[in-house]
């Protein structure tokens, strides 16, 4: 099996870095997602979990559960969305 050609400790700082660019605001495409209350939302490729973090602030009554491909990955997005403030229902990260 091949190995995964993005993993490296540095993927989810750029992924994070990434995620404030000015020129792309990933919110703006969520602007017109409002899941049910109460409903589960699987942010599949989650990377670094950024979008699942926002996800999860925005609609503290879902439930967000991200997954990636990466094993490192996932590891460093559940360290971010357990590393501080968080909403009620942070996201739940498979490995």
């Amino acid at each position: 099996m091949q190995k995964y050609a993005l993993e490296h400790e540095g993927e989810t700082l750029r992924l994070e870095r990434q995620s404030l660019n000015p020129f792309y605001d990933f919110t703006e495409e969520l602007a017109n997602f409002h899941p049910k209350e109460d409903g589960t939302l699987f942010d599949a490729g989650c990377g670094s979990g950024v979008v699942a973090r926002f996800i999860a602030r925005k609609y503290p009554h879902s439930h967000v559960i991200a997954g990636d491909f990466s094993k490192m990955r996932v590891h460093q997005a559940n360290h971010l969305a357990t590393g501080g403030p968080q909403s009620p229902d942070p996201p739940r990260l498979l490995p």
